[in-house]
């Protein structure tokens, strides 16, 4: 007779976006690529805006607007080509003034996860979130 086997146990990923949304609620979590995360799910990698005091507007509006949040830095819980394992993630940080924010961020999850987080300075400047309808033009 073959048995059915049920995993009652929460990915390490939900537990970690729980708890970023937990203590820092000026965080907002993103895709690694900076689009906002509406709810948790099977992702491994968690993206940050800055959350913005400034009253929400429209998709359309931040489309044809410049008002857009900081993309933060990427925190990246399970990728080979960067070195992430079970316990060894790495963040990326983008803009040096960043570091600090994200880098508390880090020691917090160090403590509670039991796990080593290797920070990375990856771009000088702050990235900005994109949204589902961007296009973003080369020349």
């Amino acid at each position: 007779m073959s048995e059915v086997s049920v995993a009652n146990e929460t990915p390490v990923a939900i537990e970690v976006g729980r708890c970023i949304q937990k203590e820092f609620p000026t965080i907002q979590l993103a895709t690694i690529s900076g689009r906002p995360i509406r709810r948790l799910g099977k992702q491994e990698n968690f993206g940050f805006l800055q959350e913005s005091s400034a009253p929400r507007v429209t998709s359309w509006q931040k489309v044809f607007s410049i008002h857009r949040r900081g993309f933060l830095g990427v925190l990246y819980l399970s990728d080979t080509r960067r070195g992430a394992t079970t316990q060894e993630w790495v963040l990326e940080v983008y803009g040096v003034e960043n570091m600090e924010p994200l880098a508390a961020i880090a020691r917090q999850l160090c403590t509670k996860f039991v796990a080593c987080v290797h920070i990375q300075l990856v771009a000088e400047n702050q990235q900005s979130e994109r949204l589902p309808f961007d296009v973003r033009f080369r020349r």
